[in-house]
């Protein structure tokens, strides 16, 4: 599946570090490329091939429920930005990544209209699960 990044700085190589991806071009481009008009955005696009849980699948909702695990305050916890040490400090990234998720798709703001929503999906190792990585914007 390609998935789009969106970088206020230019990225050489993916690493370890947690990244969020769109999953449509204009999302990145006319979105998160434009939030600040003072910066000019990268636009990256990659395939992801890698386990992804999505918080509407029923099993994943499970699982989180059966570690006792609020999936929604997880959610809650990715739209306020954290860090990459925040993310990967929220039990909700350690569950899914010991369970064998690469990635988590949930509805996040629309950057367009921040009245809407759409999908995202935070790449917990991008090295490890995004390949062809190249600029293309």
């Amino acid at each position: 599946m390609k998935l789009y990044h969106t970088s206020w700085n230019e990225i050489d190589r993916l690493g370890q570090r947690p990244l969020w991806f769109a999953l449509e071009l204009e999302h990145a481009t006319e979105g998160w490329a434009k939030t600040d008009p003072t910066k000019l955005g990268w636009v990256y696009e990659g395939t992801f091939a890698g386990e992804l849980a999505n918080e509407q699948d029923p099993a994943v909702q499970m699982l989180f429920s059966d570690y006792n695990i609020d999936i929604e305050e997880y959610v809650l916890a990715l739209l306020a930005n954290p860090t990459e040490t925040e993310i990967m400090s929220e039990p909700g990234s350690y569950l899914l990544q010991l369970m064998g998720y690469d990635a988590f798709q949930y509805t996040d703001y629309d950057p367009r209209d921040f009245s809407k929503d759409l999908p995202s999906i935070l790449v917990f190792s991008p090295q490890d699960s995004i390949s062809g990585f190249s600029l293309i914007h």
